[in-house]
């Protein structure tokens, strides 16, 4: 078994390390020996970990565990400050992972099939493709960069973010409709590669707005079908306003008749 103490760093067990720690393609098996805080960046990918046990503490940059055989996280450091990499793993489960991110949150390629116990914030982009993901349930709830979740077996979108602050990539994934969608992209919504008909008029319907659209359908500006997609939420609105007014109604002619059936009884 190859540990981290038998690499150029030596037994660094309970110390703390000023700078950054790069022990990439060691062929490392273990992290015994690793320092208890580094103030600085982390990179044990391309190695053949299997978990996480004997882990840093505490790092002060971002944290790659990318290309291993990581089967779990558990051991995984109680704080990062920077971006988290784990892609290219092995991993069926997120436990143990924290609850916010300071950076870049990627989790793609590996064997996923939900987002149970994934970060609940993230402070820039977030990657969980190329897994096998059914649906979003549990994904973060902030989520301040980039959202991809293309190459997985999305058959609804529900439980996205509301907004996305850069791209929304849900490419080559099996969904048939757009409901669930964010409702505010500000950079380019990509929904290729999915079963979705009439794609432009299901973007006007569930009021997808974005920069640039990629779809099946073609590629387009949002000033393309901004006519008729403000046409069709001013609609809406109005639909809605009607039926706010209405419920109103009814609700005054209960209580008008809540207090003719009381008799004047009340005290």
């Amino acid at each position: 078994m190859r540990k981290f103490k038998d690499t150029k760093y030596g037994d660094l067990t309970g110390q703390n390390y000023e700078g950054n720690i790069s022990i990439e393609k060691f062929f490392l098996d273990s992290l015994i020996g690793n320092p208890k805080e580094i103030n600085g960046h982390y990179s044990c990918a391309f190695n053949s970990l299997e978990n996480l046990i004997n882990c840093t503490k505490i790092i002060k940059g971002y944290f790659d565990c990318s290309n291993n055989k990581l089967e779990t996280l558990k051991g995984f450091p109680e704080e990062i400050k920077g971006s988290l990499y784990r892609s290219y793993n092995n991993l069926k489960s997120l436990e143990y992972c924290p609850e916010k991110i300071n950076g870049i949150f990627t989790c793609k390629s590996n064997n996923l099939t939900n987002l149970e116990f994934c970060p609940k914030e993230i402070e820039s982009d977030f990657d969980c493709s190329h897994n096998n993901l059914l649906s979003l349930k549990y994904r973060p709830k902030i989520v301040n960069g980039s959202y991809n979740c293309c190459s997985n077996k999305l058959k609804t979108l529900k439980g996205r973010a509301k907004e996305i602050n850069g791209d929304f990539n849900c490419y080559n994934n099996d969904l048939t409709t757009l409901e669930g969608r964010p409702k505010k992209i500000k950079g380019i919504f990509n929904c290729e590669k999915n079963n979705i008909e009439n794609v432009i008029q299901q973007i006007i319907e569930n009021g997808v707005k974005a920069k640039v659209y990629y779809t099946d359908e073609g590629i387009f500006y949002f000033r393309e079908i901004k006519k008729e997609f403000m046409k069709y939420n001013q609609k809406i609105e109005r639909k809605y306003k009607k039926q706010e007014k209405y419920k109103e109604e009814v609700i005054n002619k209960v209580k008008e008749l809540k207090k003719d059936q009381d008799f004047g009884l009340s005290i």
